[in-house]
């Protein structure tokens, strides 16, 4: 039984063990079979053999199957691979194919551009030489107009000179003043005059009051009278605020240039020159003509305001508010011009500086914007406000020399407010002193900077850094340039500086506005006036560290003797771009008085108006109308000095082409010969940035500027190039031979140009040997005294020609001239 049982046993397990095989082998899950073998070990070793057998069998089959699984995997993903590679070509090659077709469209373009280009600019050629063509073609027709022009004008002229002979009055001969000898003194009673006041400097300003106003020095002297006493109340202080009002009847004799004579009046029953007409027909244009119209332009009858404003009714009653360039009028009539001009229209300078060449000191005030036509210093009693404290006598009025009251000014003004408002940004008294007062400059560099022009307003704004700024300077100078920029928008700036043409004479060399020479013979009024305009230039520039040099004609009288060409008519100077700003910005319709302490009878009678042309910030010179950038004016004379600002030439050709009917041929040659002196081509000066110059078609090379040395001119230091000669060489090329000149002869012994009639060999005697016999050439010698203790010390050369004149007038009243 227990046999029986035990093989019932183990046929169960067979049966268990065959299902199990046949249900594990029925399985397809790997897992499932693991699971099996989890559980074999609990069967027979036989049954375990056998599954263990099943297991790999199975297992390798498993094993198969995924291989072939994994082969089919990788097949499908290289042919997935394969798929997208070839994709990934063909888009490639297509986006080759569309590249390369967009470059053949681009270079098609670019052709097709290049093509229009070539056609376009083929076009604008022949545009452009067609232009050409017709602009030649019209020049050669507005020449040709031209001179067919003046043919016709000269013919005019030529009636009109006939027709007056019979039909006008004789312009010369229209007498207005009465004979005043001072205007025609003699060479020997200059001389006599002269060597009273060479014996005798020492003449304190005293005058009998009808007398006063012969004395140009009164009216400087009573507004310094003024700065003196307010710094006196003011504890040593100049007060900013200052300010002083201003009428041109103080500072210009107008007694003098208006009231007729008394041979005018009793030939016109006691009455002046009533108006526009009256004046025409007086000075040779009778009304009704045309000539009368072009005699007196902007001429107007006077309102009664203007009449009532008169200090004098006598005056002539009528102003002009322009200029005339005519030759046609005489001396007299020029006077009266301008004169009215300066009366009725002339408006106040910005400033008054006074200027001591000693101290190298200015004292700046400026001047209130109300324009007075009365006197002021008389009316207002300045004058009285002065008193003698030696004496009680209202007979006589005394005031200490001018020079004196400067002195004593700058013994008074407290150290600490010199320069103290010289960098002010806006318009206020001051008191600047030059730096190097204590120091012997005797020579300095310019730098290339200096000579920078402004090329456009940005420009312009840039050098006018407070331009932003509500009245401060640089505002003010830049509204000046906007409005003349507005007014002029093509750059064709008008005539600025008009002088006084007179017929056969000089009077190119005047100012129209303060014309005032009624003999055109006195050679010693026109060289001591000269002398001391160009020292007191040099005074204030070197005050006000401008850089300014000798330049033309006063540059060659210099290389001869340190003093100008006795035949020359002004002065010329030259300066840089950058100083010329700081002029126009700082100083432009200043009133400037030379009080140099060490000037003794000199002191005060020089007073100049310094004038800056509208356009100063432009190259342009308008067809030759603005040569000059600035002038400096004696107002009691009209003579001048010459201011021409250099600058950087960027294109040489444009530059000498912009006014070719107006350049010299001379001075086209002088820059061809500056090429050749220096063995230099155009292009090379312009690449360099090396080519300076001025609205006056004059060049020069940087390196000519750059070093300027101290000098003695005049009496007065001042600078010139270091190498001045190469360009009095290429200027004036026959300077060294050219001995006699104008009636003149260079007089090597003596070393002076002299008239050839003062010797007595005349222009045969170049040392001067016979010249030394004559009164006017020994004192001429000895005031300059070259070989003296005083030669190399800057100092006055000459007695002024007021002094001269004051002498005469004070002799006449003493009864002393004959003895």
């Amino acid at each position: 039984m227990l046999i029986l049982n035990k093989r019932l046993i183990s046929l169960l397990a067979v049966l268990f063990s065959i299902s199990l095989v046949i249900f594990i082998s029925s399985s397809t899950s790997f897992h499932e079979w693991k699971e099996v073998k989890l559980l074999h070990h609990k069967l027979s070793p036989e049954l375990q053999n056998k599954l263990n057998q099943q297991f790999s069998s199975v297992e390798n089959e498993e094993v198969k199957q995924y291989k072939e699984y994994k082969e089919e995997l990788a097949e499908k993903e290289r042919i997935r691979k394969e798929l997208e590679e070839k994709k990934k070509q063909e888009e490639e090659k297509k986006k080759q194919e569309e590249q390369k077709k967009k470059l053949e469209e681009e270079k098609k373009k670019q052709e097709e551009e290049e093509r229009k280009k070539i056609e376009e600019q083929r076009l604008k050629e022949e545009e452009e030489k067609r232009k050409q063509e017709e602009e030649e073609k019209r020049k050669e027709e507005e020449r040709k107009k031209k001179e067919e022009e003046r043919r016709k004008e000269q013919e005019q002229l030529r009636k009109d000179a006939e027709r007056r002979k019979t039909h006008f009055v004789n312009i010369k001969n229209f007498t207005y003043y009465d004979f005043d000898k001072t205007d025609y003194l003699t060479n020997e009673e200059i001389v006599d005059l002269l060597k009273h006041l060479k014996d005798d400097k020492e003449h304190d300003l005293t005058r009998y009051h009808h007398e006063i106003e012969f004395d140009k020095r009164i009216t400087p002297a009573s507004y310094l009278n003024e700065i003196y006493k307010t710094i006196g109340e003011n504890n040593g202080v100049l007060s900013t605020d200052l300010k002083f009002k201003f009428s041109w009847a103080d500072w210009l004799d107008f007694d003098s240039r208006l009231l007729p004579g008394k041979d005018f009046l009793e030939r016109h029953n006691n009455q002046p020159i009533m108006g526009c007409d009256d004046y025409g027909e007086l000075i040779g244009f009778p009304k009704n003509t045309p000539e009368k119209q072009e005699a007196v332009p902007a001429c107007s009858g006077l309102s009664e305001e203007e009449f009532q404003s008169m200090d004098n009714n006598l005056y002539p009653r009528f102003k002009v508010t322009a200029p005339f360039d005519s030759k046609k009028i005489s001396i007299p009539a020029r006077i009266i011009h301008g004169s009215v001009y300066s009366l009725h229209e002339l408006s106040p300078p910005e400033r008054l500086v006074y200027v001591d060449g000693k101290t190298k000191t200015d004292i700046i005030v400026p001047i209130q914007d109300e324009k007075l036509k009365e006197k002021h210093v008389y009316n207002h009693s300045l004058v009285s406000k002065i008193t003698n404290d030696e004496t009680e006598d209202p007979e006589k009025l005394y005031l200490p020399p001018i020079n004196k009251l400067m002195q004593k000014i700058l013994e008074t003004i407290k150290p600490s407010e010199i320069n103290k408002n010289s960098s002010s940004i806006y318009e206020v008294s001051k008191i600047n002193q030059d730096p190097h007062t204590l120091q012997e400059e005797l020579s300095y560099q310019m730098s290339r900077e200096e000579f920078d022009m402004p090329k456009n307003m940005d420009e312009i704004k840039q050098r006018l850094p407070n331009h932003e700024i509500e009245n401060s300077l640089d505002r003010k100078l830049l509204e000046k340039i906007e409005l003349e920029m507005n007014l002029y928008p093509r750059e064709n700036y008008p005539k600025f500086f008009h002088e006084c043409e007179l017929d056969g004479t000089d009077g190119s060399h005047f100012d129209w506005r303060f014309f005032n020479v009624r003999s055109k013979t006195n050679s010693y009024k026109k060289t001591s006036t000269l002398n001391r305009i160009i020292r007191a230039w040099l005074r204030f520039t070197t005050t006000e560290n401008i850089h300014t040099w000798l330049a033309h004609g006063t540059l060659l009288g210099y290389s001869f003797n340190e003093f100008m060409l006795p035949w020359d008519s002004d002065h010329d100077v030259q300066i840089s771009t950058e100083s010329m700003w700081r002029l126009a910005k700082n100083f432009n319709q200043s009133l400037i008085i030379d009080v140099t302490t060490d000037d003794e009878l000199s002191s005060g009678y020089g007073q100049y108006f310094l004038d800056i042309g509208g356009n100063f910030f432009d190259r342009k010179n308008s067809n030759g109308a603005n040569a000059i950038d600035a002038r400096f004016i004696d107002i009691h004379t009209g003579m001048y000095i010459d201011i021409t600002k250099l600058s950087k030439v960027h294109d040489v050709e444009k530059d000498l082409t912009r006014d070719f009917y107006n350049i010299h041929s001379e001075i086209k040659s002088e820059y061809f010969k500056m090429l050749k002196q220096y063995g230099i081509t155009a292009e090379d000066i312009i690449k360099d940035g090396d080519l300076i110059g001025g609205n006056n078609n004059h060049y020069y090379r940087f390196s000519e500027l750059e070093n300027m040395k101290k000098c003695l001119f005049e009496g007065e230091y001042g600078y010139v190039q270091e190498v001045y000669p190469r360009i009095l060489d290429r200027e004036f090329p026959n300077r060294k031979t050219g001995w006699s000149f104008a009636g003149f002869t260079w007089r090597s012994k003596i070393g002076l140009w002299l008239k050839d009639e003062l010797c007595t060999e005349g222009s045969n005697d170049r040392r001067g040997d016979s010249c030394m016999n004559h009164e006017y050439v020994k004192l001429l010698y000895d005031f300059i005294d070259k070989d003296g203790p005083k030669g190399g010390e800057r100092r006055p050369i000459y007695p002024d020609w007021e002094s001269v004149i004051a002498l005469d007038h004070i002799l006449d009243r003493e009864g002393k001239h004959d003895k």
